[in-house]
């Protein structure tokens, strides 16, 4: 049976290690200023995002979540990990193909613009034909601004909003296949606006082929 010097001496350990992670990301982040890797840089960001995430996940959590379809493109915040593993905000294409809304996890492969041998080039069609959609809804409707009512012109905004944020961060066109993750779902970052097609848009299943092949090859004996 425990005794309230056990509680105690175990809630003081509890408190130095808290506090020595502290000191130690201090460190991490005085030593990280020049560093050429720009994960470093996100660190604090990301350890309030995260604290705040494991406290809201231990005051509210949660019993349903959102469904995606295989092939969907989410963005994700797989935070800053250790070596090589990804880390910070990247795109990435949804590999489980029967998920529900008690599922907290989601197997995905990320995306990356690195065109390496080890990387499947997807090209970035779904993102041009997106960004196409878009601009000609701008277009279609610019020519009548001065007609519109507010709701048309927040339209609007929002529309030229999600054109700014994916021509400056483009979809990526190569799927990194040797790093297939599982991730909890709220690691997955909300669409910008109602009118954005991340969390939503699915690849074709011409990409989805390429994908299996490639995982096929990579991970199994089974000849193709």
């Amino acid at each position: 049976m425990k005794t309230d010097l056990d509680n105690s001496e175990n809630e003081s350990k509890r408190s130095d290690a808290i506090l020595i992670a502290n000191e130690n990301y201090l460190e991490i982040c005085n030593l990280s200023k020049d560093a050429q890797n720009k994960k470093y840089q996100y660190l604090p960001y990301w350890k309030a995002k995260e604290s705040k995430l494991l406290l809201r996940e231990l005051k509210k959590p949660r019993r349903y979540f959102n469904t995606y379809k295989r092939g969907t493109i989410v963005k994700i915040d797989f935070g800053v990990n250790l070596g090589c593993e990804f880390s910070q905000i990247h795109y990435a294409i949804v590999l489980s193909k029967k998920d529900n809304r008690l599922s907290e996890t989601i197997s995905v492969i990320p995306l990356t613009s690195k065109d390496k041998s080890y990387n499947l080039n997807i090209g970035n069609i779904m993102f041009d034909n997106a960004m196409k959609t878009i601009n000609d809804q701008i277009q279609g409707i610019s020519d009548e601004i001065n007609l519109l009512d507010k709701n048309f012109r927040d339209k609007i905004s929002k529309l030229k909003e999600i054109l700014t944020y994916y021509t400056a961060n483009p979809i990526s066109s190569y799927a990194c296949y040797r790093n297939i993750i599982t991730v909890s779902k709220t690691r997955i970052m909300p669409k910008i606006n109602e009118f954005d097609f991340m969390n939503t848009a699915i690849c074709s299943e011409s990409i989805m082929t390429k994908i299996d092949e490639e995982i096929i090859k990579y991970y199994t004996n089974y000849k193709l």
